[in-house]
Protein backbone atom coordinates (compact mmCIF):
# COMPACT_ATOMS: atom_id res chain seq x y z
CA UNK A 1 0.00 0.00 0.00
CA UNK A 2 1.22 3.53 -0.87
CA UNK A 3 2.15 5.51 2.10
CA UNK A 4 0.94 8.82 0.44
CA UNK A 5 -1.39 9.68 -2.12
CA UNK A 6 -1.78 13.20 -3.77
CA UNK A 7 -4.36 13.97 -6.47
CA UNK A 8 -3.92 17.14 -8.00
CA UNK A 9 -5.84 17.85 -11.65
CA UNK A 10 -5.53 14.92 -13.86
CA UNK A 11 -2.24 14.15 -11.86
CA UNK A 12 -1.28 11.35 -9.26
CA UNK A 13 1.75 10.99 -6.84
CA UNK A 14 1.95 8.04 -4.90
CA UNK A 15 4.94 7.59 -2.41
CA UNK A 16 5.95 3.73 -1.18
CA UNK A 17 8.57 2.84 1.65
CA UNK A 18 9.96 0.15 3.39
CA UNK A 19 11.97 -2.80 2.61
CA UNK A 20 9.64 -4.08 -0.61
CA UNK A 21 8.60 -0.38 -1.57
CA UNK A 22 9.75 -0.87 -5.25
CA UNK A 23 8.03 -4.42 -6.02
CA UNK A 24 5.01 -2.55 -3.97
CA UNK A 25 5.38 0.33 -6.40
CA UNK A 26 5.39 -1.79 -9.65
CA UNK A 27 2.63 -4.04 -8.25
CA UNK A 28 0.32 -1.14 -7.57
CA UNK A 29 1.66 0.88 -10.75
CA UNK A 30 0.45 -2.41 -13.22
CA UNK A 31 -2.69 -2.76 -11.24
CA UNK A 32 -3.70 1.15 -11.88
CA UNK A 33 -2.33 0.95 -15.54
CA UNK A 34 -4.42 -2.47 -16.19
CA UNK A 35 -7.87 -0.51 -14.68
CA UNK A 36 -7.31 2.61 -16.53
CA UNK A 37 -5.98 1.67 -20.09
CA UNK A 38 -7.76 -2.04 -20.42
CA UNK A 39 -11.21 -1.36 -17.99
CA UNK A 40 -11.90 2.32 -18.24
CA UNK A 41 -10.51 2.87 -21.58
CA UNK A 42 -8.27 5.64 -20.46
CA UNK A 43 -4.74 6.65 -21.52
CA UNK A 44 -2.97 6.83 -18.63
CA UNK A 45 1.42 7.27 -18.26
CA UNK A 46 3.01 5.65 -15.33
CA UNK A 47 6.41 6.97 -14.36
CA UNK A 48 8.72 4.99 -11.65
CA UNK A 49 11.85 6.20 -10.10
CA UNK A 50 13.59 5.60 -6.25
CA UNK A 51 15.37 7.40 -3.90
CA UNK A 52 15.39 10.01 -1.52
CA UNK A 53 12.29 12.40 -1.08
CA UNK A 54 11.95 15.84 1.05
CA UNK A 55 8.61 17.02 2.21
CA UNK A 56 8.10 20.34 2.85
CA UNK A 57 4.60 22.34 3.67
CA UNK A 58 3.61 25.80 1.77
CA UNK A 59 0.41 27.58 1.30
CA UNK A 60 -1.71 30.00 3.50
CA UNK A 61 -2.02 29.79 6.96
CA UNK A 62 -4.28 27.26 7.62
CA UNK A 63 -4.53 25.49 3.84
CA UNK A 64 -0.79 24.50 3.55
CA UNK A 65 -0.01 21.49 1.16
CA UNK A 66 2.65 19.19 1.23
CA UNK A 67 5.40 19.67 -1.68
CA UNK A 68 7.17 16.81 -2.55
CA UNK A 69 10.76 17.43 -3.74
CA UNK A 70 13.82 15.31 -5.31
CA UNK A 71 15.34 13.59 -8.05
CA UNK A 72 12.71 10.17 -7.71
CA UNK A 73 9.87 13.05 -8.19
CA UNK A 74 11.27 14.52 -11.08
CA UNK A 75 12.29 12.03 -12.59
CA UNK A 76 9.41 10.14 -12.89
CA UNK A 77 7.49 12.84 -13.86
CA UNK A 78 9.30 13.61 -16.77
CA UNK A 79 9.03 9.59 -17.46
CA UNK A 80 5.50 10.32 -17.82
CA UNK A 81 6.09 13.15 -20.58
CA UNK A 82 8.27 10.83 -22.46
CA UNK A 83 6.23 10.74 -25.90
CA UNK A 84 5.95 6.76 -27.22
CA UNK A 85 4.02 7.64 -30.08
CA UNK A 86 1.10 4.72 -30.88
CA UNK A 87 2.15 3.29 -27.28
CA UNK A 88 0.83 5.77 -24.75
CA UNK A 89 0.08 3.56 -21.60
CA UNK A 90 3.66 1.74 -20.82
CA UNK A 91 4.52 1.83 -17.56
CA UNK A 92 8.40 4.21 -17.87
CA UNK A 93 10.58 2.43 -15.15
CA UNK A 94 14.02 4.50 -14.92
CA UNK A 95 17.06 3.10 -14.53
CA UNK A 96 17.66 2.42 -10.79
CA UNK A 97 14.57 0.48 -10.97
CA UNK A 98 15.35 -1.26 -14.06
CA UNK A 99 18.72 -2.42 -13.02
CA UNK A 100 17.18 -3.20 -9.36
CA UNK A 101 16.07 -6.71 -10.31
CA UNK A 102 12.64 -6.03 -9.17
Amino acid sequence: NAKYIDIQGDGAFALFDGDNSKSNGIYVAAIANTLFNEKLDMDIRIGIDCGKVYVKKAGKRGENKEIWLGRPVCLASKLCNIDLGAIPEYIRFSSEIFSSGV
